[in-house]
C-alpha cells in the first residue's frame, strides 16, 4: 500500500513539476535560512563553556561612580585576587591576565609581532584548563622569563611545535625567555584569543605597590562547587573598607563615607565566566563582545523566515490541491476509503517537505561560507551533529507536511462523489480568509524586515558621514611608534643638534611631498585611552572630575586636523609647555571652567602641589565611538612616549607614498618591523558589529519578500483558477483586459496595504529600540516605511501580474467550456 501511495505522489509532482518546484525552493530556502541562523545562535550560546567548571569561574569587575559619571570597568586593582583567596574560604582560586596586543618576539631571524600576548599569574592554568601538548601545566609558568605558545604560535618559529620545548626567544628589549610549554589554540568560541602566556612576574609590574585604586589587570576566580556568588558579593561592602578606604583615605583626604555621601562610590561585582561574551560591555574588554539582543533578534528573523516558508508551502498546497477535487470524486466512485485518502494527501505533503529538507541541507553548504564570511566566524555543519538538530528539523518537515497536507486531506475527502463529479463544490471559500490572513501576515513580516533594513543601512550612512571634529581619512598609522629614537636594546638615543631623533624622522618623511603632516601619540581616534582623575584648582575637598587622557606631540592638532576653540596647541618655542595640557569643550564644562580657559590650571585629588596650566581647548571631537557621548578629554604633552605615529598623507599615489614611509623607517629602525594601518579603516571597524547586522537583514529581508511572493504567486493562481467562468461571462460582457487585471489585483493590493498598518508600527517601536544604543543617532523618517512599503506593492503586483495577464486574456469560450 505505501508503495502505491508514493507511486502516486510521484506522479502528482511529475504531473505538476512547476507547482512542485515552487514547492520545494520556497520551503528549502526557508529552511536554509532558518539552519544558518541556528547554527549562529549556537556559537555565540557556546562562549566559553568548553573551558571545564566553567559554571564555578567568575571574573571581578567594578562598578562606580565618580563626579556624577558611571563607572564600569572590566579591570581590577592587582591585589584583588590574592586578597578576595586570602579574605573568602570559598574561593579556591584566583589569577590575573594583562594582555599586550604587540609584543615583537624573535627566534634566530624569525621575528613576528605577536598580538595575542598575556602575562599571566602562575595558577592560571588551575582555573583555565586548557589542553597542554608538550610540558607541565604545573610547572610551565612557574618560573621567571618562561613562556608558553599555542601550537599556531609555535609551527611560525619552529619546524615542530614539540621541539620549540626549552628554546629560547627574545623580546623586543633583548631579554630572553625559554619555552616551557605548549598548549592548544583557543577555541574561536573563547572571549579572549590567546597566543602566548608569560608569568607576571616577569613583567615586574605585577603589584604596582599594592595599589588598589589603580585598575588594570583582569581578575578571575573560581568558587567551590556550591557556592553562591550573590552571598559572596554581599561581602563586598566590609571588603571594601578594610582594604580600599584606607587608600581613599590617604589619596582623596576623605573617609569611605564622606565619598559616599558626595555621591560617588565603588563597587565590585562577579560576572559569570559564560556571561561575558553576551552580556558584557565594560571599558577595557578583552575583545569587543557581542550582545544578547543581537541573539533574540536572529532567533526571530530566524522563527519569521520559517513561518512565511512554511505559510508559502501550505498556501500552494492548498492551490495545487483544489485541481483535484474530480480525482477525489473518481477515487471514492471506485471505492476508495477516505482513511486511503488522506494517508495519500498526508504522504504526498510529507514526501514534498522532505525533499525540500535535503536541499535545506545542500543549500547550507553552499551558503555557510558566505554567512562566515559576513558573520566573520569559522561556522560548520559540525553543529548539525547534536543529537537533537537533525531530528527535530526532521519532526519539523513531518509537521508542516502534516499540518499543509490537512486541507486536502480532511476536507476534501469528506465530501460525497456526487457533489464533487456533478462541480457543486465551491472548493476553498470557506478557508479563504485564512489564506488572506496568511498572505498579510506573510508581508507584514517581510515589510518589518525590510523597514528595519533601511533604518540601519541611514544609521550605518549616519555615522560614515556624521562630522567626527577630525579628519580620519587618509591618515597612515605606524604602530610601535616608541621604537623610533630607541637602539636595540631598548636604551633610548642622544639628541643630535638638539633634534630628537623622532624630529629628524619626520623631517625625513616630510621630503615626501605627498607627506603633510606627522605626529607621534599614545592613543589616537578608535583606540584604547586611560582614565584618571583630575580638579581645577581651588576645588573643594571631595570634588573629583574622571577625565579620559592621552599623550601627544607638537604636530597632533595639524594631523588630525582638530579646531580650536580658544587659546593654542603645544608649541616647541614654549618651554613651560612641559607642564601643559590641551582640553576638549566637554572636559571644560565639566571642571565648570569659565572663559577665558587659557591660564588656568587643573591638578589632581589631594594634591595641591602639582598643577598642569591649560593652553588651548579643542572643539570637541569623536575620538571614540558615537554609540557614546564625547566624554571629558585632556591631551598631555610628551614627545617620547607614543604607541603611534599618525602621518596624513594626500590621497594621490597612496601605495607609492606607503612605500616611501616604510624606507625611512627602515633606514631608522632596521631591527623591527614595519607596520601600519589606515586611521579610517580602523575607526570603521568600531561599527563593525552594526555592519554586519545590516548586511544580514538585508540578505534575510530580500529571501523573506522572495519567499512570501512565492506564496503570493500560489494565491493568485488558486484565486483565477476558481473565478476562471466569472473571467470569461465578464469578458462576455464586454469587460476590458486592464478592467479584468484591475478586479484581480484589488484584492492582493489590500492585503499588502494591511500588511503595512501592521509592520510599520512593529518596525518603529523595535528600530527606536536599536536605536538607543547609540548616543548619536538618526531622526527614524516616514522614508523607510513608505520606501519599504512601496517596495513590497510593488513586488507584489509584479508577483501576480503574470496570472492575471493570463487570466484576462484567456479566450472566454474556453473558459465557460471548461466549467
Amino acid at each position: 500500500m505505501l508503495k502505491n501511495y508514493l507511486k502516486i505522489a510521484l506522479r502528482n509532482m511529475g504531473r505538476q513539476k512547476g507547482y512542485a518546484l515552487i514547492n520545494i525552493a520556497g520551503l528549502a530556502i526557508g529552511i536554509a535560512c532558518c539552519f544558518l541562523i541556528v547554527l549562529y545562535v549556537l556559537d555565540e550560546l557556546s562562549y566559553d563553556r568548553h573551558f571545564p567548571n566553567a559554571e564555578q569561574i567568575y571574573r571581578v569587575v567594578v562598578h562606580g561612580t565618580v563626579g556624577n559619571q558611571e563607572i564600569s570597568s572590566a579591570t581590577t586593582a592587582a591585589p584583588m585576587g590574592e586578597s578576595l583567596v586570602s579574605e573568602y574560604p570559598e574561593v579556591v582560586h584566583a589569577t590575573r591576565l594583562n594582555y599586550n596586543s604587540n609584543m615583537l618576539v624573535r627566534y634566530q631571524e624569525k621575528v613576528f609581532n605577536e598580538t595575542g600576548f598575556f602575562w599571566v599569574d602562575s595558577n592560571f592554568f588551575d582555573i583555565f584548563d586548557i589542553p597542554m601538548r608538550h610540558g607541565d601545566p604545573r610547572t610551565a609558568l612557574q618560573d621567571d622569563h618562561t613562556l608558553v605558545l599555542t601550537e599556531t604560535v609555535a609551527a611560525k618559529y619552529f619546524d615542530q611545535p614539540a621541539e620549540a620545548i626549552g628554546k629560547i626567544v627574545t623580546f623586543e628589549d633583548g631579554t630572553p625567555y625559554t619555552v616551557t610549554g605548549i598548549i592548544a589554540d583557543p577555541l574561536p568560541n573563547t572571549h579572549f584569543q590567546y597566543g602566548m602566556l608569560s608569568p607576571l612576574s616577569s613583567w615586574g609590574q605585577e603589584n604596582i605597590g599594592s595599589f588598589w585604586l589603580n585598575h588594570f589587570m583582569y581578575t578571575y576566580i573560581m568558587l567551590r562547587p556550591g557556592a553562591s556568588p550573590a552571598a559572596l558579593e554581599a561581602k563586598f561592602p566590609g571588603f571594601i573598607r578594610k582594604y580600599v578606604a584606607p587608600q581613599i583615605q590617604d589619596v582623596l583626604g576623605m573617609t569611605l563615607e564622606e565619598m559616599n555621601a558626595s555621591g560617588n562610590r565603588i563597587s565590585y561585582h562577579l560576572q559569570p565566566l559564560t556571561d561575558i561574551h553576551l552580556h558584557s560591555h565594560f571599558k577595557d574588554e578583552l575583545m569587543p563582545n557581542s550582545d544578547i539582543k543581537y541573539i533574540y533578534i536572529f532567533s526571530l528573523v530566524a522563527l519569521f523566515i520559517l513561518l512565511i516558508a512554511c505559510i508559502n508551502f501550505m498556501n500552494l498546497s492548498t492551490a495545487r490541491s483544489a485541481g483535484r477535487s474530480r480525482e477525489v470524486g473518481l477515487r471514492k466512485v471506485f471505492g476508495a476509503p477516505r482513511n486511503q485518502l488522506i494517508m495519500q494527501f498526508l504522504l504526498e505533503s510529507i514526501l514534498l517537505t522532505l525533499i525540500a529538507l535535503a536541499v535545506a541541507l545542500v543549500l547550507l553548504q553552499l551558503l555557510l561560507p558566505h554567512f562566515n564570511h559576513i558573520t566573520g566566524k569559522q561556522l560548520s555543519s559540525s553543529y548539525l551533529a547534536n543529537w537533537y538538530l537533525i531530528p527535530s528539523a526532521i519532526a519539523l518537515a513531518v509537521a508542516v507536511g502534516i499540518l499543509a497536507g490537512s486541507y486536502p486531506a480532511f476536507f476534501l475527502s469528506a465530501f460525497r462523489p456526487v457533489a464533487v463529479l456533478k462541480g457543486r463544490l465551491n472548493l476553498g471559500i470557506r478557508s479563504t480568509a485564512l489564506r488572506s490572513a496568511l498572505v498579510v501576515f506573510q508581508f507584514a513580516i517581510s515589510i518589518f524586515l525590510f523597514v528595519s533594513t533601511l533604518i540601519v543601512y541611514q544609521q550605518l550612512q549616519y555615522v560614515q558621514d556624521k562630522r567626527l571634529g577630525f579628519d580620519k581619512e587618509n591618515v597612515v598609522v605606524i604602530k610601535r611608534g616608541w621604537a623610533i629614537g630607541q637602539n636595540p636594546d631598548g636604551t633610548q638615543q642622544e639628541a643630535v643638534n638638539n633634534q630628537s631623533v623622532i624630529d629628524v624622522f619626520k623631517h625625513e618623511l616630510m621630503k615626501n611631498p605627498n607627506i603633510i603632516a606627522a605626529a607621534g601619540a599614545n592613543s589616537l581616534p578608535g583606540e584604547g585611552i586611560n582614565n584618571s582623575v583630575f580638579v581645577p584648582e581651588g576645588a573643594p575637598r571631595g570634588e573629583q572630575h574622571p577625565m579620559n587622557f592621552f599623550f601627544a606631540d607638537y604636530d597632533l592638532m595639524e594631523t588630525l586636523q582638530l579646531k580650536l576653540v580658544e587659546g593654542r596647541f603645544f608649541s616647541r618655542e614654549m618651554a613651560s609647555d612641559s607642564f601643559a595640557v590641551v582640553i576638549n569643550e566637554t572636559a571644560a564644562r565639566t571642571l565648570g571652567l569659565e572663559p577665558p580657559y587659557s591660564g588656568k590650571r587643573i591638578g589632581f585629588p589631594g594634591n595641591d602641589r602639582f598643577f598642569l596650566h591649560i593652553v588651548g581647548v579643542l572643539e570637541d571631537f569623536h575620538y571614540q565611538s558615537l554609540h557614546r557621548k564625547v566624554e571629558p578629554l585632556i591631551i598631555a604633552l610628551n614627545n617620547i612616549e607614543r604607541a603611534y605615529l599618525a602621518v596624513r598623507i594626500r590621497p594621490q599615489n597612496v601605495p607609492e607614498t606607503v612605500a616611501y614611509i616604510e624606507k625611512t623607517w627602515a633606514s631608522f629602525i632596521p631591527y623591527k618591523p614595519f607596520e601600519y594601518f589606515f586611521l579610517d579603516d580602523n575607526y570603521d571597524a568600531l561599527y563593525r558589529a552594526e555592519q554586519r547586522t545590516g548586511q544580514l537583514f538585508t540578505r534575510f529581508s530580500l529571501l523573506a519578500i522572495f519567499i512570501a511572493c512565492l506564496g503570493l504567486f500560489g494565491l493568485a493562481s488558486f484565486t483565477t483558477e476558481q473565478r476562471t467562468r466569472e473571467i470569461g461571462i465578464r469578458k462576455v460582457l464586454g469587460a476590458s483586459v486592464p478592467a479584468i487585471i484591475f478586479k484581480l489585483s484589488r484584492e492582493f493590493t489590500r492585503w499588502v496595504l494591511l500588511a503595512n498598518l501592521i509592520a510599520w508600527p512593529l518596525a518603529w517601536l523595535a528600530m527606536r529600540a536599536w536605536l538607543e544604543d547609540f548616543a548619536y543617532r538618526i531622526t527614524i523618517g516616514p522614508a523607510p516605511f513608505i520606501a519599504a512599503g512601496l517596495i513590497a506593492l510593488v513586488i507584489a503586483l509584479l508577483t501576480i501580474s503574470y496570472q492575471a495577464i493570463k487570466a484576462a486574456l484567456t479566450n472566454p469560450a474556453d473558459a465557460l467550456r471548461y466549467e
